[in-house]
């Protein structure tokens, strides 16, 4: 009898050992969403996503036309050569499965069309994504650098 106990106290403490380990298949094809927006594919959005970023003066729902800080790279789409490295920190998704959010760090770079000065900035960002018919969506995403400045390269 101790010994059935001793293997049912090890099998369990296994599975739940193993469960902690693996990510769930949700957190997985987030992780594999955002691997493919670094790569240059544009973002998957829901019909009403959220966005605000530091180059814009308010947060943009989906069709809204963005209002870009004065003088900030973004007005007048002034980008080329973009760069985006993300690490993510914590990815949660909720018990539901519907719903989840992602914290992460980045690191950006670009060229600016008008003059060709390089810049780079580092910063946050947090993101909503939402589950709708069987794919994860970007449902607000806020982003800003650490400094309020990009550094020029």
């Amino acid at each position: 009898m101790k010994n059935c106990f001793l293997v049912l106290v090890i099998v369990l403490g296994s599975a739940v050992y193993a469960l902690a380990q693996n990510p769930s298949a949700d957190e997985e094809a987030i992780r594999d969403v955002i691997a493919e927006i670094i790569a240059g594919r544009p973002a998957p959005l829901t019909t009403d996503t959220v966005f605000w970023s530091g180059a814009y003066v308010k947060p943009i729902v989906r069709g809204e036309q963005p209002q870009a800080r004065p003088g900030s790279s973004a007005e007048g789409n002034n980008r080329i050569n973009q760069k985006m490295a993300v690490t993510v920190l914590q990815l949660h998704v909720a018990a539901s499965g519907d719903m989840a959010y992602e914290y992460s760090t980045f690191q950006a770079s670009w060229d600016r069309k008008d003059n060709g000065r390089h810049f780079a900035l580092e910063g946050g960002l947090l993101r909503v994504w939402r589950k709708m018919d069987g794919k994860w969506l970007i449902a607000a995403s806020f982003q800003h650098p650490y400094d309020d400045t990009p550094v020029e390269q």
